[in-house]
C-alpha cells in the first residue's frame, strides 16, 4: 500500500507524509521529537519538531547506543518539549538488542549490565535442536541467512551461552533506560496525563528450529511485545494481560484516537483502546 520496498531515499511513503502518524501529532499543535533508529531514508527537517537519528553500532567511542537514547529522550523532555503547555509525543527508537553487523561477537551489551546473568545457565527453547532444524521445508538450507547467523551466534554450546547472555543484557538497558524516562515523566508531574506505548517492530529466533534473527512466519519471529500504560485505562484491567490480536498497523489510530485527532482514510487500522478503556 504504501509502496516502500527499499530503505534509502528516496522512500514512497514519504510521499504521503502528511498523513503519518508523525505529521497528524506535529500539524495538530505537538511538539514531536524522534530519537535512535530511523530507517526509511533520511529523517529531513519538517518531519520532527526535533530529531536525532543514529543506529547501527552499539558504541561509539565510550558512549554506548542505548545510554544515547536515554540521554537524548530525557533531554526531550526536560528541554525541547515545549512550555509546558502544549501537548507533546516523543518516540525513542532503541537499536539494542539488535546485533552489530559485521562483528564476531554480534551483541556488545553497557559496562553498567556486563555483569547480569553471570551465574545463570540460559535454558533454551524445546524446538531448538537439530531435529527441529530438519524438519523444514527443503528451502531452508545450509546457506540460508538464518541458518548462516545461527552458526555465527548458537552452533556450539558456550558461544550460545555467551551470545545469548549478552543479547539479553542488551534488552535489559533497554529495560533500565524505559524506567529512566518514566521516572521522568513522573517528576514532572506528566505521567497520569501520558499514553505511553512499549513495542518493537519484529520477533526473533535464539536458536529455534536451528535459526537466528528473523523473517518467517513462525511465532518467534513475528509475534511482539506490547505493553500499554493509559490514563483512560479502565482500573480493572490495569496490570492485566490480553490476549487479542492486534497489529502494529492498529498503533497509528491508537495514538491518534488518544489525541483527539482523526484518522486518515488511507491509514490501515483500527483504535485498540477498546480493548482496555470499556471491558469490565
Amino acid at each position: 500500500r504504501h509502496q516502500t520496498i527499499s530503505l534509502p531515499d528516496p522512500v514512497p511513503f514519504h510521499n504521503h507524509w502528511n498523513e503519518t502518524l508523525f505529521a497528524k501529532l506535529k500539524d495538530n499543535g505537538y511538539v514531536t521529537g524522534m530519537v535512535g533508529k530511523w530507517q526509511p531514508g533520511i529523517v529531513k527537517e519538517h518531519m520532527f519538531s526535533h530529531a536525532n537519528g543514529y543506529y547501527g553500532f552499539h558504541y561509539s567511542g565510550e558512549d554506548h547506543i542505548t545510554d544515547m537514547n536515554e540521554r537524548d529522550a530525557l533531554d526531550f523532555l526536560r528541554n525541547k518539549r515545549g512550555n509546558g503547555d502544549e501537548p507533546f509525543a516523543l518516540f525513542v527508537n532503541f537499536f539494542a538488542p539488535h546485533h552489530k553487523d559485521g562483528s564476531k561477537e554480534q551483541y556488545f551489551p553497557q559496562k553498567t549490565t556486563e555483569h547480569l546473568y553471570n551465574d545463570k545457565n540460559i535454558t533454551f527453547g524445546p524446538t531448538c535442536t537439530e531435529e527441529a532444524w530438519e524438519k523444514l521445508p527443503p528451502f531452508f538450507n545450509d546457506n540460508n541467512d538464518g541458518r548462516v547467523r545461527w552458526r555465527d551466534r548458537f552452533d556450539e554450546p558456550s558461544k550460545a551461552q555467551r551470545m545469548i547472555k549478552n543479547y539479553f543484557r542488551l534488552i535489559s538497558g533497554v529495560d533500565m533506560a524505559c524506567g529512566k524516562i518514566i521516572e521522568e515523566l513522573e517528576k514532572q508531574n506528566l505521567i497520569d496525563d501520558t499514553l505511553i506505548v512499549f513495542t518493537t517492530d519484529n520477533g526473533y529466533y535464539l536458536g529455534e528450529h536451528g535459526l537466528a534473527d528473523k523473517w518467517y512466519a513462525h511465532q518467534e519471529s513475528i509475534k511482539v511485545p506490547l505493553i500499554i500504560k493509559d490514563p483512560r485505562m479502565n482500573k480493572n484491567l490495569i496490570g492485566t494481560r490480553n490476549d487479542e490480536f492486534t497489529l502494529s498497523i492498529d498503533l497509528a489510530p491508537t495514538m491518534l484516537q488518544a489525541a483527539g485527532i482523526d484518522v486518515p482514510d488511507r491509514m490501515q487500522g483500527t483504535d485498540m483502546s477498546r480493548l482496555y478503556r470499556f471491558h469490565d
